[in-house]
């Protein structure tokens, strides 16, 4: 099959007046459920035809479908519609666009759910690179729309094969070390420079230290030690990542103006910070010594993935953890003091949770009380575990990496990563964000 072959039949979707595009075909679980269909002559892009569905109200479901022949199993494909919507305030949620791997007999093998969609304004590009499973020799495409009121239009759908999308490995490695007694800010980072030594001396891409490690156990307060970013501190450290050839996630006291924040930062291979999230859940001891939050999930790309950080107390809150995927991150570093709820039973659960919740590695360095720093995998499997002791782990871990789940919410198997991100109803966590009495 030729690369540039597009498996969809009438991708330009021409018709005749009256009749539907020829190989496109029109469903709906009943009839009193169906939303309105159309053809329109004028499409999205470059003035072709697009297929339009209206929902009425929220209670609406139905899709355009079509079934394409000539799959070859254990390829990839890109997948590519134009969209245009109309009162549609959560594309994400409310647009319908799947495909269904079929074997020879027409059986559901896989369900792939396309969520990556590029919006401008009312216009959105969706474009998803598909795998075609095992025993896969045609695939039915749906284009449609759920529960919402509003207008879809889709034009150019697009799947043609491309080059093989391989899984990327990173190798990561967290600590678990608390200074000698009696030491100072200085003497703090000139230790945790040490322990980036040790990592990369394991050949780590990216190391996990501590949380506020330039005040941690020296019984300075936030405000006595807190600098600029960069600073005294990121300098040290930059120059310990530079020699490694290592990025580097820490939590620190950052100071700008009159405030303080317990900020994380990202440090790259030439020392340089690329990266800055400062804590948004601070507990009591910290707002009595002054620390302020923050109030912002921005996430950071680096030259193995998207990176997102989250500090301490942020990960008892598990919106943290799902902020920070849903803006792209496809790991999550956590510099904690510790959890002991539970007498610390809770924390390995929690912490396996957050990464089986979101399908992404979560990595954390911790102090106390259970002195055990971890790296979980997106399926929540605990790879690498300091065990109450100090010490350095590495493991390697997978981003990309294609998880299939049997059932789910769908008729076979499906990737938890792609379905979440569809299937939540954001609209109905208005109490999530509604502000107290």
């Amino acid at each position: 099959m030729p690369v540039e072959q597009n498996l969809i039949r009438n991708g330009d979707l021409t018709y005749m007046q009256g009749t539907l595009p020829e190989s496109w075909d029109r469903w709906s679980p009943r009839p009193e459920l169906a939303p309105g269909f159309a053809v329109e002559p004028m499409g999205v892009a470059k003035g072709k035809a697009s297929l339009s569905v209206h929902g009425y109200d929220n209670g609406q479901i139905g899709f355009w479908k079509q079934r394409c022949e000539g799959v070859e199993a254990g390829q990839w494909y890109l997948f590519s519609v134009h969209c245009q919507i109309s009162k549609i305030a959560l594309p994400i949620e409310s647009l319908w666009i799947k495909l269904e791997w079929q074997d020879a007999l027409k059986n559901p093998i896989e369900k792939c759910i396309v969520s990556g969609l590029r919006r401008k304004g009312e216009d959105i590009l969706v474009e998803d690179s598909v795998f075609a499973p095992k025993d896969a020799v045609s695939v039915v495409l749906e284009l449609g729309l759920k529960h919402c009121t509003g207008t879809v239009r889709f034009s150019e759908p697009s799947l043609k094969r491309v080059a093989s999308k391989l899984a990327r490995s990173v190798r990561v490695s967290t600590v678990c070390y608390i200074p000698p007694e009696g030491t100072t800010p200085e003497k703090n980072l000139a230790f945790y420079a040490e322990k980036i030594d040790q990592a990369g001396q394991n050949h780590s891409d990216i190391v996990c230290l501590g949380e506020t490690i330039n005040s941690a156990f020296t019984g300075r307060t936030p405000f006595d030690v807190a600098e600029s970013l960069p600073g005294p501190s990121t300098d040290v450290l930059g120059r310990a990542a530079k020699r490694n050839r290592i990025w580097v996630v820490t939590s620190l006291n950052e100071r700008e103006g009159n405030r303080v924040y317990n900020t994380a930062v990202l440090i790259d291979r030439e020392g340089k910070i690329v990266g800055k999230y400062r804590k948004t859940h601070l507990p009591e001891t910290e707002i009595l010594s002054g620390v302020t939050p923050g109030f912002e999930y921005p996430v950071f790309q680096t030259d193995f993935g998207v990176v997102g950080m989250q500090v301490c107390y942020d990960n008892f809150f598990p919106e943290v953890a799902r902020s920070l995927v849903l803006n792209g991150a496809e790991i999550l570093f956590t510099p904690i003091w510790g959890d002991a709820r539970n007498g610390g039973v809770s924390w390995d659960i929690m912490a396996r949770a957050r990464a089986i919740d979101n399908a992404v590695p979560f990595v954390a360095s911790s102090f106390t009380p259970t002195r055990r720093s971890l790296i979980i995998d997106a399926s929540g499997r605990i790879l690498g575990d300091t065990k109450g002791q100090e010490g350095l782990v590495t493991a390697e871990l997978k981003l990309g990496e294609r998880q299939i789940e049997p059932w789910l919410s769908v008729s076979s198997s499906a990737e938890w990563r792609r379905l979440y991100r569809t299937e939540r109803r954001s609209e109905t966590y208005g109490s999530l964000s509604r502000k107290p009495l």
